[in-house]
């Protein structure tokens, strides 16, 4: 691509995605299949500094039919979200990334009595959140070692609704969600003076939390 602005001549740009689904059909009630996803961009300015953003998806999923009129789908997976920004000035060479990542497991059912169509299920989802890290790259680098807690939590959820039909021509949609999040070490939490600005001068106290114990719940309703 020809441009008149200078610092983007000697610019790149890459990127990739592909998606894989494959179905296997086991006997007339069962089905199962398996999909994977992968993406990544990277763009570089005129310099030494590379931007790169990256997703990785993999699940499987297996529908059963329980009756003419009770279906179950049962799924499982896995994807993981990243930034990178690289610099490969050996001055000054150093790497910061970021990182998320999510496994989710649910079971969903779909029941049609007459003209209601119900669905309910449950849902489970375990988060890995690596809020950022830097490193150098090269042995010269002024760069320095750093990096972030990690966080991970979990959210469990049982949801139900109902798809109405009148007559097929006026359709009637609601439902219930019942959410639980919970973030769990480990971690450490500081405490700050009520009322104050959360600065590290405030902090009045520090709650230390080892590995799988349990830091913060939140319970709710959606719609």
């Amino acid at each position: 691509v020809r441009t008149d602005y200078v610092d983007l001549e000697n610019s790149s740009v890459f990127f990739y995605d592909g998606n894989l689904k494959l179905t296997h059909k086991i006997n007339d009630r069962t089905k199962i299949s398996a999909t994977g996803y992968s993406s990544k961009d990277s763009f570089t300015l005129d310099g030494d500094t590379t931007y790169q953003w990256k997703n990785l998806l993999g699940g499987v999923k297996l529908d059963y039919q329980i009756s003419a009129a009770h279906i179950a789908e049962f799924s499982a997976g896995v994807s993981s979200y990243s930034y990178n920004v690289l610099n490969s000035d050996p001055l000054n060479g150093s790497e910061l990334s970021f990182r998320l990542t999510s496994s989710v497991f649910k079971a969903g059912f779909n029941y049609q009595h007459g003209n209601h169509q119900l669905n309910y299920g449950w849902q489970l989802t375990y988060y890995q959140f690596n809020p950022g890290s830097l490193k150098p790259t090269s042995s010269v680098s002024s760069a320095t070692n750093l990096s972030l807690a990690k966080q991970y939590s979990v959210e469990n959820a049982l949801y139900l609704s109902d798809n109405w039909a009148f007559q097929n021509r006026f359709f009637v949609d609601g439902g219930l969600r019942f959410p639980m999040f919970a973030a769990f070490g480990p971690s450490s939490i500081n405490v700050y003076k009520p009322a104050e600005p959360l600065e590290i001068s405030n902090v009045m106290d520090t709650l230390n939390y080892s590995s799988g114990e349990i830091s913060k719940m939140y319970f709710g309703i959606e719609p």
